[in-house]
């Protein structure tokens, strides 16, 4: 289950996260009466409502469950507690089974309504679908109990007369149990599968349905996946076949979308193995020429697969200009092949132009294969042909034709200009580095979902090239791009989540984790970007100013641990920031950040064991309680708190005797309200630790 709870956990961050971003993207955002409507009862489920009912309530427990895990994230900072921390993520966890139940069952009820239209109730059955499977990875429920649950779920559609909604169910599960053989390669039960799909393509003939050619799809690119499987020989043939022939369109074109999956996981051997060997090359260049051959015959040649929104790919480009400028003469060529999209062709021309790019660039698109096409007719992409499915991708080809790297970054990309052409004056060294993140790219092309939601209206805007920070913006300019910037990566995740259903990739993998974490990390450093600039606008409000420390807060724990970094890492980032809004005149935002650094170290003494550490954090909170007396800040009192549980963890250490009541005391006492509700906290947990002994 540890896999399934990171990657839950990973989730979990990627959605609340954007929360307080988008908080400060909100006009006149009031945050006390955020923090008193996170405090509002769960809506109720309407017992005989209307289907307008059922709709609103699930709107209100989706915002509730929002304002919920925003409140709790926040109030967790102000106690010291990390909300990166198991115990917390098993906090949230019981907060948002509350909620997820509720929509459950206003879904349940919604689709027992007559006359509900075919649209709204395949959103319904959405609703639950995405439920069970929510509440089974909160409930960490094991898998054969999930697909009792789900196909109970679709014999229950089918008796509701809904066979199509229930075919895409038990499509989805069956796509879930082939992963899961293909995972432990379980090859007798993968056999079974296949051999099940064989028989129903064939029953099927030009009938077929969209379901089932999606599941002969995934067989297909599954059973490559295996190397302890072998196929039987022209099932790929029969299955190309039978879509291909298929009297509705939509599985036709199923059937290229097929062939081209096919030829990229193929393209991956293909790829690895082209070292030595001539590289397939041509197609079209952005001016509207044509690549020709004997143009760069008995040059070196970088072909680089890139983006303008690919962080990497950006961050190399000075790298491969250097190379560029000094080698260019000697017969050095570069061919950039963009992923960017062709309808902003004017947006890719203006980056080329600020950068001072000087070589062509071809569209990924555009850039083909010559001679060959599918069996459809179409052009052979050179990114399928070869399996390319990250970027950046440089592949270096020598003055023969022949590829001589296929990962000519960096200091890779001199080390082999020099060994052809011989050191230059006035480029330097490039040291050995890091090669950075790829981007993954070519997986998210437009095709059929399987998914009950698959007729989601925001794919178009998850492939949006990420857009620049306003250099000189204002605040509002800064909050509405923050919230641009949000929606497109809650977009772009749920998008990559069923891309990778459809493709056979194991979403529990930790691949796939370290993908979904690439792929996030350019939207929240754009975001962080974005709030640096707004803190360093003149006359922002002490509330919109406190909101952006709040977010940046969030903001550096995300992306730490989206670089796998330690809770050190993320402390050292959160002292440099506290250090800046001391600079800036923000001391009582420096104070409150250290506050929260000192609760963090605290947690890592106590996970660790380090018993003499924690003691001497204990004893300066006992002197800092003592010392404030009755204007003890709500910072110091959730510390406090945390010393007090975090004691009765410590097996080896002992406690003075009066502390608990010292620290009652101080909090009972206090001036101000949020520290007496800590109070109760702390009075809470002393009883129940005494009542367990």
């Amino acid at each position: 289950m540890k896999t399934r709870f990171v990657l839950l956990a990973l989730c979990l961050i990627f959605a609340l996260a954007s929360y307080t971003p988008v908080s400060v993207a909100e006009e006149a955002a009031d945050s006390e009466k955020q923090s008193a409507a996170a405090e509002e009862a769960i809506p109720a489920v309407p017992e005989n409502g209307t289907l307008e009912d059922y709709q609103n309530c699930i709107a209100a427990l989706k915002e509730g469950l929002q304002k919920k895990a925003q409140s709790m994230i926040a109030q967790a900072q102000k106690d010291g507690i990390n909300p990166q921390s198991e115990k917390f993520a098993n906090s949230l966890k019981e907060m948002a089974k509350e909620y997820f139940n509720r929509i459950e069952q206003a879904a349940d009820k919604a689709m027992l309504l007559k006359d509900v239209s075919d649209d709204d109730f395949k959103q319904l059955a959405s609703y639950k679908f995405q439920s069970i499977r929510t509440l089974a990875e909160l409930n960490e429920e094991d898998e054969s109990v999930v697909s009792a649950k789900i196909e109970a779920f679709a014999q229950q559609l089918r008796k509701m007369g809904k066979d199509d909604v229930a075919e895409q169910v038990e499509g989805i599960l069956f796509q879930e149990k082939v992963r899961g053989y293909v995972h432990e390669n379980n090859v007798e039960a993968f056999t079974k599968a296949a051999a099940e799909i064989d028989e129903k393509v064939e029953k099927a003939g030009k009938d077929i349905s969209r379901n089932l050619a999606q599941q002969a799809g995934l067989i297909l690119i599954a059973g490559a996946a295996m190397s302890d499987y072998k196929a039987p020989e022209g099932r790929q043939e029969k299955y190309l076949k039978a879509l291909a022939e298929a009297s509705d369109p939509e599985v036709q074109k199923i059937a290229g979308e097929m062939e081209k999956q096919m030829m990229r996981a193929e393209g991956e051997k293909r790829f690895e193995d082209s070292l030595g060997k001539e590289f397939k090359f041509g197609g079209t260049f952005t001016d509207g020429s044509e690549y020709k051959a004997e143009d760069y015959a008995g040059k070196v040649v970088l072909i680089d697969f890139w983006a303008t929104w690919c962080g990497p790919c950006r961050a190399e480009l000075p790298n491969v200009k250097k190379m560029y400028d000094a080698y260019h003469e000697k017969g050095f060529e570069v061919i950039g092949v963009t992923c960017d999209d062709p309808e902003e062709e004017e947006d890719l021309n203006k980056f080329l132009k600020d950068n001072d790019i000087p070589w062509k660039q071809m569209f990924d698109g555009k850039a083909v294969v010559p001679g060959l096409k599918t069996k459809s007719g179409d052009p052979i992409l050179v990114s399928e042909y070869y399996g390319i499915n990250g970027i950046p991708c440089p592949v270096l080809i020598g003055k023969d034709g022949k590829v001589i790297s296929l990962n000519a970054r960096g200091a890779e990309l001199k080390k082999q200009l020099v060994k052809i052409y011989g050191e230059v004056e006035g480029i330097g060294t490039v040291d050995e580095e890091e090669e950075g993140e790829e981007v993954d790219v070519f997986a998210d092309e437009d095709s059929e979902e399987e998914d009950v939601d698959d007729l989601d209206e925001d794919d178009q805007a998850a492939d949006e090239a990420i857009p620049d920070v306003p250099a000189e913006g204002t605040l509002a300019d800064y909050k509405e791009y923050i919230k641009k910037v949000n929606g497109l990566l809650e977009k772009k995740l749920r998008k990559v989540m069923r891309q990778a259903k459809k493709d056979g990739v194991n979403p529990q993998s930790k691949e796939f984790e370290e993908s979904l974490k690439s792929t996030a990390k350019e939207y929240f450093t754009r975001i962080e970007d974005a709030t640096d600039k707004a803190m360093l606008l003149k006359d922002v409000s002490d509330e919109d100013f406190d909101e952006l420390i709040g977010a940046k807060i969030q903001l550096i724990q995300i992306i730490t641990q989206l670089n796998n970094g330690e809770p050190d890492a993320a402390n050292a980032k959160l002292e440099a920031f506290a250090a800046q809004l001391r600079k800036m005149d923000k001391s009582k935002a420096a104070d409150k950040i250290e506050k929260m650094l000192f609760g963090n170290k605290v947690m890592g003494y106590i996970r660790e064991g380090n018993v003499e550490e924690f003691a001497k954090a204990a004893a300066e909170i006992d002197e800092k309680v003592k010392k404030a007396g009755k204007d003890i800040t709500p910072d110091l009192a959730g510390v406090a708190v945390l010393i007090v549980m975090g004691a009765n963890e410590l097996k080896d250490y002992k406690a003075p005797e009066d502390r608990q009541d010292n620290y009652l005391k101080a909090l009972t006492e206090s001036t101000d309200p949020e520290v007496n509700k800590l109070a109760d906290v702390l009075k809470m947990f002393i009883s129940q630790s005494e009542e367990k002994e």
